[in-house]
């Protein structure tokens, strides 16, 4: 689970950096070795006190001076790859760290509540001992719910701070647990499996779940109750009530580096602005082109409206909308051999979100562990089913599903001869870029959006004119956060003036307006990935057909997009042209 399986003899001096360096990660970040089922660290947490940001800058900067040593040596293309990978993992964590946004550590979905959840019930319950594991952390979470409050603290009196929209949904999640029974909370879930342990006397058994009981009421509720507190009566009467991330101390240099950090390139947030009107134009053209197909004589607003009153187009209940994700899937599979090799087989599940659970999005993906034991699993919101139009099912799966992100993720866990750092990455605390190490955002959802594309070629709209025009609203949706992202954190538009853009151009539900600009709120920038990282891995598709002709392969030009681990986009096109040259060369 430690991604140094290239340990032991004939380890190059780069990939014994590179292990070396992802086992720092895993020891410094123990909540992320659990979530990816590295149980070596299982009674610790993140450290998060300001003593502790500072050390890790230390370390990312010896790591660094390490690199710059071995650059300019003799390397193998794996490590000229990796060394450059490493080079940047390091440098993207440094540019961010002087901009603190480790001060605002949560926001929208993302509250610490969650992440604990989540790290209790990803751990093992397999003996005795395991539970000690668990007591160990639930001790030691007072003192990191008082160091997230110290860095807040830190972040009103410097001016880096998230909006009270951002902050009250957390604030109220929290409140509501507070108030719960401690066997009614999923922290007491591991106790259910007490009953498991055959070699654990009952006596024994009684003790354990008393002192979970007490621990989670005593440490944890409680620890909580000041956290909610403190979001009450501190943070948010002196949170900035600016909706644009601009508007905080070095806010103008901050959404930059946001951008930079999702994006994995460099770009202006200008040139996205434009990008996204132009997209939108281009989009709109297409839309419209579908309409005269299917015998519609009106305007583009018009015919979103029809599309909104026909109750054809939407579905009764919850088990419906799911059924219609499942359907996609089974035919999307199908056609899957004729694009992709070594497909792997990890299970996935589609299920949806609790109706009382507002997303931030349609559906999102999560992906299994590591060791195979959870699958992964894609969530879509189903809390207004009636309100979710069915054209938009089969592009929402490419995207999510297959051969989206769980065909992506499913890839890059198999590529076991890779550091471990290539393989996984740590999902949380978006609200903290770009003062974090790399998520490569842009590689993501750009073959995601990508994936939306190769849909057409596979014949999965082909006779559905709807589900067609399905996948430019969603394409849509995602030049429109371009420009609205842009605005609202950049050119200084309002709250209203970007849910006014949306409407005019989208058929978005309002209450998805509402979530999707909370959103980039929460997490600058990151909804610009989507459209800017799409047109790359179009460009470099396009760059490989031009130059192989008739030698370029389809199956072969995914696998080498998909096998190369998780990469900025600068360096996925280095693998690429470095494919297209191996190609190449081998017909001549």
């Amino acid at each position: 689970m430690t991604g140094a399986s290239n340990s032991g003899r004939g380890v190059t001096p780069v990939r014994q950096l590179a292990d070396n360096y992802w086992q720092w990660r895993l020891r410094d970040y123990p909540e992320f070795a659990t979530l990816i089922g590295c149980h070596d660290y299982d009674d610790q947490l993140d450290c998060h006190s300001l003593e502790a940001y500072q050390e890790r800058k230390q370390v990312c900067q010896r790591f660094l001076q390490q690199v710059s040593d071995l650059e300019g040596n003799e390397q193998n293309e794996d490590d000229v790859i990796n060394l450059a990978l490493l080079k940047n993992e390091l440098e993207v964590y440094l540019k961010g760290f002087d901009l603190k946004g480790y001060y605002i550590p949560i926001g929208g979905m993302e509250n610490l509540l969650i992440y604990v959840e989540r790290l209790v019930n990803s751990m093992n319950y397999c003996c005795e001992d395991d539970y000690e594991k668990l007591f160990s952390r639930l001790r030691k979470l007072p003192e990191q719910i008082d160091d997230f409050i110290i860095l807040m603290q830190h972040g009103i009196r410097e001016g880096i701070t998230a909006h009270p929209l951002v902050i009250e949904p957390c604030a109220r999640r929290v409140g509501e647990f507070v108030q719960k029974s401690v066997e009614s909370t999923s922290f007491y879930k591991p106790f259910l499996r007490l009953k498991d342990l055959r070699s654990v006397s009952e006596d024994r058994k009684l003790e354990i779940q008393k002192t979970g009981v007490r621990l989670i009421k005593d440490n944890v509720q409680a620890s909580f109750q000041k956290f909610v507190h403190f979001l009450k009566e501190e943070y948010i009467p002196n949170a900035k009530c600016d909706v644009s991330r601009s508007s905080i101390t070095n806010g103008a240099a901050y959404y930059q580096a946001a951008l930079t950090f999702y994006l994995t390139c460099d770009v202006t947030p200008q040139k996205v602005h434009d990008i996204g009107h132009r997209e939108v134009k281009r989009l709109q053209s297409e839309m419209q082109k579908i309409m005269k197909e299917v015998g519609f004589d009106g305007t583009l607003q018009e015919f979103y409206e029809y599309l909104k009153r026909d109750k054809q187009f939407y579905f009764d209940n919850e088990e419906q909308y799911l059924g219609s994700f499942r359907e996609a899937l089974e035919r999307i599979r199908k056609q899957l051999p004729k694009f992709f090799k070594n497909i792997p087989r990890i299970e996935l599940q589609v299920q949806g979100i609790e109706a009382g659970d507002k997303a931030l999005v349609n559906a999102y993906y999560v992906g299994p562990s590591p060791s195979g034991n959870r699958p992964g699993i894609v969530n879509i919101n189903c809390s207004d089913p009636k309100a979710r139009p069915s054209y938009e099912v089969m592009s929402l799966t490419l995207h999510e599903a297959e051969p989206g992100h769980h065909l992506q993720c499913s890839y890059s866990l198999g590529q076991h001869h890779l550091p471990g750092f290539r393989r996984l990455k740590d999902e949380r605390q978006f609200c903290t870029v770009p003062s974090r190490f790399p998520k490569n955002t842009g590689y993501v959802e750009g073959w995601g959006m990508y994936c939306e594309f190769l849909g057409e070629e596979m014949g999965m709209y082909e006779g559905d004119s709807y589900s067609l025009f399905g996948r430019y609203c969603q394409e849509l949706v995602r030049a429109c956060r371009c420009v609205t992202d842009t605005g609202l954190n950049f050119f200084g538009w309002s709250k209203e003036r970007a849910a006014e853009f949306f409407r005019e151009n989208t058929t978005m539900a309002d209450d998805l307006i509402e979530s999707d600009i909370i959103r980039y709120m929460m997490a600058p920038g990151q909804a610009c990935s989507y459209t800017i990282s799409l047109m790359k891995f179009k460009e470099l598709r396009q760059r490989a057909q031009d130059k192989l002709g008739e030698k370029f392969d389809i199956k072969e030009f995914h696998d080498v997009v998909l096998s190369c681990g998780l990469v900025p986009l600068t360096v996925l096109e280095l693998i690429v042209n470095r494919y297209i040259e191996k190609t190449l060369k081998k017909s001549q």
